[in-house]
């Protein structure tokens, strides 16, 4: 079953159901799709790396405030080759995490990016492009959620 998305004029940031989730999850809306992504990512950092620049998760296989792993960072560079300038060890840097992060959805989730569905753009951050349809992603896009519904 395809996501149900509302008739909404863009920018708008989209708290939506996918195939595997049957909570009903609410619209949120922000000015512009900068503030959107804003939001989103302050969230991100909350629930990712607790709002710590040198957070180390995943036993020492994730980094930075958005926990970003290797494959993750990797993968991010071919699709953005101006990143390669950059080593893994930078994505402490929240400004070029936030780059990483940016040409990961270009790359898999280009869609959700440009309508900032929030529930798309974290899921696949947190799962891989696979992540909105695994129920793996489900409990850490509530933590997200939440955040985002303060």
């Amino acid at each position: 079953i395809p996501p149900v998305k509302p008739v909404i004029a863009p920018p708008v940031l989209r708290v939506l159901p996918v195939p595997v989730s049957e909570a009903p999850m609410p619209v949120v809306s922000f000015d512009t799709h900068e503030e959107a992504l804003d939001r989103l990512f302050a969230a991100m950092a909350i629930c990712e790396g607790g709002g710590r620049n040198n957070a180390v998760g995943d036993q020492g296989r994730s980094l930075g405030l958005y926990q970003i792993g290797r494959a993750y960072f990797a993968d991010a560079c071919q699709f953005d080759h101006s990143l390669r300038r950059y080593s893994y060890s930078q994505v402490t840097d929240p400004a070029i995490a936030r780059r990483v992060v940016m040409a990961y959805w270009g790359r898999y989730c280009p869609r959700a990016l440009a309508d900032v569905d929030a529930e798309q753009l974290y899921r696949t951050h947190n799962g891989g492009r696979l992540g909105p349809y695994e129920k793996a992603t489900l409990k850490a896009w509530y933590r997200v959620q939440a955040v985002l519904n303060r």
